[in-house]
């Protein structure tokens, strides 16, 4: 914005008149922000490819947490179950307790969540569960992940109700819909990976 003033002695007026200018280099500096992240994204991505796919997945799913509890959805539809599963199996146990924090229990915080018992029980449960999954890596990978699915969304309904008094019928409706969502999170993983292995 420019700004020009004169002045009229006859009538002792003044004009302000506002000028808009256009910048001429915005678009190509847009553009030039955007190749240069995915290029060092690319690079890292060839030398660093574990770590740079653990950050990626976890910037993603913690901004798909925090969507989910910023618009107060009923259901919890994020992939943390699935995916701190996966990284605990392909990984460690470290990057699973990483991954939930910033892409669970952090987001959800920021979001206008609380951090209190019933968050901390499901954290154990989550934990608990991917820490029995270290230990069945020498099993096939699918039948695992569903069972791990089976008993993190059982125990933490059966919690909800007997110790935090919630609705039966509204958990189980929870357990319902969490099992078929991190199911479509798991084949759908597996959908993706046949189309660049």
């Amino acid at each position: 914005m420019i700004l020009l003033l004169s002045k009229k002695h006859k009538n002792n007026l003044k004009i302000i008149c506002l000028v808009k200018t256009k910048p001429i280099f915005k678009k190509k500096s847009l553009l030039s922000n955007y190749l240069i992240f995915f290029l060092i994204f690319f690079i890292s991505f060839l030398f660093l490819r574990k770590f740079t796919l653990f950050l990626f997945i976890t910037i993603i799913v913690s901004m798909f947490t925090y969507f989910n509890y910023h618009i107060k959805l009923p259901f919890d539809l994020s992939p943390v179950l699935f995916f701190s599963l996966f990284f605990s199996r392909e990984y460690s146990l470290f990057h699973s307790f990483f991954f939930i924090i910033f892409s669970g229990i952090i987001p959800m915080i920021l979001a206008g969540g609380s951090f209190d018992v019933t968050t901390l029980y499901y954290f154990c449960i989550r934990f608990s569960v991917n820490f029995l999954n270290v230990y069945l890596r020498s099993f096939v990978a699918i039948p695992v992940y569903i069972f791990m699915f089976l008993l993190d969304h059982f125990f933490g309904s059966l919690g909800a109700v007997f110790l935090f008094s919630s609705n039966p019928i509204k958990e189980f409706l929870n357990l319902i819909v969490q099992i078929i969502t991190d199911l479509f999170y798991l084949f759908a993983f597996l959908w993706v990976l046949r189309l660049f292995i």
